[in-house]
């Protein structure tokens, strides 16, 4: 059941809270969307359904326990946010990953959203710093660059130059 809640968090970027209070009646099937109405930033924004969310909301959906889109293994949903920082680190740790956060799941997203990828016929796509921002729900773009962390993109940027 935390699967579900980690593959929300790394396919749409959203925060731990949107996560635990996203519910059924956010999910827009038909346009491809999940609507974030409150968000620290204030500000509500569609995140689009990429293939992978596409694919697995109908399940959401369909297994979702009182319109909570995400529950736990009580199939209750995650109403205290201290339960998946907990469950997280507890996960972690038993791969012998340490000092990481539910909260390094943004900064991942945004990084590997900036970094981009390449299609099946050779073409790189990767979003813009707009497009990411809005995803991220920040109100400010600066904000949205403390989260990018380029580590193999630099090398493309610098051949690039010849």
């Amino acid at each position: 059941f935390f699967r579900d809640i980690l593959m929300g968090a790394f396919n749409f970027g959203m925060r731990r809270d949107e996560l635990a209070n996203a519910q059924v009646s956010q999910v827009d099937m038909k346009n491809n969307f999940i609507y974030v109405p409150k968000s620290k930033s204030c500000n509500p924004r569609k995140i689009p359904l990429n293939q992978t969310m596409r694919k697995e909301m109908p399940r959401l959906i369909k297994e979702a326990y009182k319109g909570s889109l995400f529950k736990n293994k009580l199939a209750r949903n995650y109403k205290s946010l201290t339960a998946i920082t907990h469950l997280f680190k507890k996960i972690c740790r038993s791969v012998d990953i340490h000092d990481v956060s539910f909260h390094c799941i943004r900064h991942t997203v945004t990084t590997r959203m900036f970094q981009g990828k390449i299609d099946e016929n050779g073409n790189k796509t990767q979003a813009n710093l707009p497009e990411v921002k809005y995803i991220m729900g920040h109100k400010d773009a600066n904000t949205t660059m403390i989260y990018a962390h380029p580590d193999e993109s630099i090398q493309e940027a610098v051949d690039l130059l010849g």
